[in-house]
């Protein structure tokens, strides 16, 4: 069976994900060099730029009118024509630099993907920063989104026995310069880790976006990097390609939501043979959810612990506006054991007895942390028999204390971006056994993968993809994705689905973790917060929104990711945003009877999923309350009702 990899990412949305072109605009790198600090990658000989560097102004001549492709912006995609060597308009084994002498690429016949005869080699690498690219700048328009795809495969020049297989990085990153300007920006899009020798191809994709000041650039160069020179990197079959534009998304986004998180209902009323038709008809029927099926929530921290006037603001605000928590440090490791034996659950104990008993959901975050900078002081220097008898008494400790209590566990977060027990043990084993024992433990929790750097920027969104199958092989009780959510800058709606239908591949329900967003401007943060709402609640993957902060005097990144600031918990634009679409998504209304019949009415709606109360105002003043569970179903839910002689 084939195996492939994307890798996503879109260069659009917030300031910060543009390519920074207009020195007042505000907008950032992540990534931008001199070539006199440049050090390479992993510490590599810094590439030299070699005679003039190019000005892709003076290759536009060359491009007719209406010639430039809508189809496949690059030339020679699947290495069908031969390479000319000495040409600026094709590919080029370069990468961060602009030194011809950076790599050779030549046409292969032996190895190809798809339909053609020929690939492409990039060999001769002098680094891992060198790889195979073409200059685009010069098919680019200003305020465009773009997606590159391309297939590859990594060899060495004698292939390697399968034990002595390593992993290697495979990266996609652009390069560029502004006009008048030493300085040279680099911006990696995607990343994934691929096994050298594997004799299948791998598919990677990057979407990004040209902001709208695009003229002051002098060339765009994308390309590939990442393994170490001896590697060499065959590529085929590569695309780039327009990303259509989307006006009526929201349209179609409000349609998902009236599709996917409404039903129909039908509450039948029979009433004594005494009752009339009028006496039916007068009947009035209201329905009031008290609860979303859906999860919205937040974080909590100790702060409402405190009997302070903010602390009691902060618990008021919450308990009326969410209905799912996740304890945002008290479950943490460093938090329940600050010193080895010492184990102190008092904080998590008294915000779960507060959650418990006002009716919320918790989602326990988290039994391990798979960075190192992200564990208890003492823990690195065990010896590896006391660290793993450690990891066994953590676990099993916090598992069974909060066995029925906690609806999800995050077992090990963030494992994409470390591997902190692993390198300890020398022993990779130990992660699925993290997730066997916590089944053992509790029979009933959902086990969660976690991660960042998946939705907000898209960095790793199909390395998480290929981290979570390889679980699912060996059949991890995996059953959700998490993906937390940290925003920056303004959120494009449309990246923003693309990388949850990237997400969705992995068949489990997905939860947007730890939702913020760093904005200063407040109607760009409510705009921003709104569009990751409507597209999380219209996307059928999606089961959850928790957001990671509320008040803005209690943000991990800041205070301009608020929905309330300041000691009187005044909302922000984002917090009437949120309160409006809450509103929104919840049913509450009058139903007019739909039909009458003997000693029978029927009553009608279309509400969204999860529990209500059902008020039947009868003509004498007397009130029935009835309680509903309106699960998702295809079908129509019908609820019948009897009407007591003692209420008539």
């Amino acid at each position: 069976m084939n195996c492939f990899i994307i890798l996503f990412i879109v260069f659009s949305g917030g300031l910060s994900d543009e390519l920074d072109i207009d020195e007042e605009s505000g907008e950032n790198i992540q990534s931008d060099t001199t070539l006199d600090d440049y050090t390479g990658t992993g510490g590599s000989p810094k590439p030299e730029n070699i005679g003039r560097e190019i000005d892709e102004r003076d290759l536009i001549d060359d491009i007719a009118p209406g010639e430039v492709p809508t189809d496949n912006i690059l030339q020679n995609p699947s290495f069908e024509q031969s390479i000319i060597q000495t040409s600026l308009t094709g590919w080029l084994c370069q990468g961060d630099s602009n030194d011809p002498k950076s790599g050779l690429i030549t046409q292969c016949s032996s190895d190809h993907h798809g339909e053609g005869l020929y690939s492409g080699r990039c060999s001769n690498r002098v680094a891992n920063w060198s790889g195979p690219g073409q200059y685009i700048g010069r098919f680019l328009k200003p305020s465009t989104n773009y997606k590159f795809s391309v297939w590859l495969r990594l060899e060495t020049k004698t292939a390697m026995e399968n034990s002595n297989r390593t992993q290697m990085p495979a990266e996609i990153w652009i390069r560029y310069r502004k006009r008048n300007q030493k300085k040279l920006h680099t911006k990696m899009l995607a990343k994934n880790f691929h096994l050298v020798d594997d004799q299948r191809w791998k598919h990677i994709i990057a979407d990004f976006q040209i902001p709208r000041l695009f003229k002051r650039v002098k060339y765009v160069f994308l390309y590939i990097k990442g393994p170490s020179a001896n590697i060499d990197i065959l590529i085929d079959d590569s695309k780039l390609t327009i990303l259509p534009k989307d006006k009526n998304w929201k349209k179609k986004a409000n349609s998902m939501i009236e599709k996917i998180r409404k039903r129909n209902v039908a509450i039948k009323l029979f009433f004594p043979p005494a009752y009339s038709p009028k006496d039916i008809a007068t009947t009035i029927v209201q329905v009031k959810q008290t609860k979303n099926y859906f999860a919205f929530g937040a974080a909590l921290n100790r702060w409402v612990l405190n009997q302070k006037p903010t602390s009691i603001k902060y618990k008021k605000f919450f308990l009326e506006h969410f209905q799912w928590a996740t304890l945002e440090g008290a479950m943490k490791w460093w938090e329940t054991e600050p010193k080895r034996g010492q184990v102190n659950y008092t904080i998590a104990d008294e915000l779960m007895d507060l959650l418990l008993s006002n009716n919320i959901s918790v989602r326990g975050h988290c039994i391990f942390w798979a960075l190192p900078k992200s564990q208890p002081k003492w823990l690195p220097g065990l010896s590896k028999p006391e660290f793993r008898d450690a990891m066994e008494t953590r676990l099993d400790s916090l598992v069974t204390k909060y066995e029925t209590k906690v609806h999800h566990w995050d077992v090990n977060n963030e494992m994409l971006h470390g591997e902190f027990y692993v390198d300890k043990l020398n022993d990779s084993s130990i992660r699925e056994w993290m997730f066997h024992r916590v089944r053992e433990l509790d029979s009933n929790v959902t086990l969660f993968l976690n991660e960042y750097e998946v939705v907000a920027s898209g960095l790793y969104a199909q390395a998480y993809v290929d981290f979570a199958k390889e679980f699912q092989k060996k059949n991890l009780p995996i059953g959700g994705i998490g993906a937390q959510g940290h925003f920056t800058g303004v959120v494009d709606p449309l990246v923003f689905k693309d990388r949850l239908d990237t997400l969705k591949k992995i068949n489990l329900p997905i939860w947007l973790t730890e939702v913020d967003i760093v904005e200063k401007d407040p109607h760009k943060r409510a705009a921003s917060l709104a569009n990751v709402m409507r597209v999380g609640f219209s996307h059928p993957s999606v089961h959850g929104i928790i957001l990671w902060c509320f008040w803005d005097k209690s943000c991990w990144r800041g205070p301009d990711t608020g929905l309330v600031e300041g000691d009187d918990f005044k909302l922000t634009e984002a917090g009437r945003v949120y309160l409006d679409l809450r509103q929104e998504w919840t049913t509450n209304k009058l139903l007019p009877i739909s039909k009458i019949l003997p000693n029978e009415g029927i009553f009608k709606f279309r509400g969204f999923h999860g529990d209500y109360d059902i008020l039947i105002y009868l003509p004498n003043g007397n009130i029935i309350k009835k309680s509903l569970k309106l699960n998702p179903g295809a079908k129509e839910l019908v609820v019948e009702v009897k009407i007591d002689e003692v209420y008539v």
